[in-house]
């Protein structure tokens, strides 16, 4: 179980990115810098978030 929900997690984490990567693309075009900043932040505030989240959840449970 421990095993699934951390790959899971990881799969759900690179289908944000995918998403975010596209959806930043077609919202700044000519800003590359600042599209990449944005997606810089965006994903280390969802680290930040959702890692301790997840880790609780696994300590909790297990």
């Amino acid at each position: 179980m421990y095993d699934y929900t951390l790959a899971g997690f990881f799969i759900g984490l690179l289908m944000w990115s995918t998403f975010s990567l596209f959806f930043l693309r077609r919202t700044y075009p000519k800003k590359p810098w600042k599209r990449d900043l944005l997606m810089a932040l965006i994903h280390g505030l969802i680290i930040m978030i959702f890692l301790p989240i997840a880790i609780w959840i696994f300590e909790y449970f297990s």
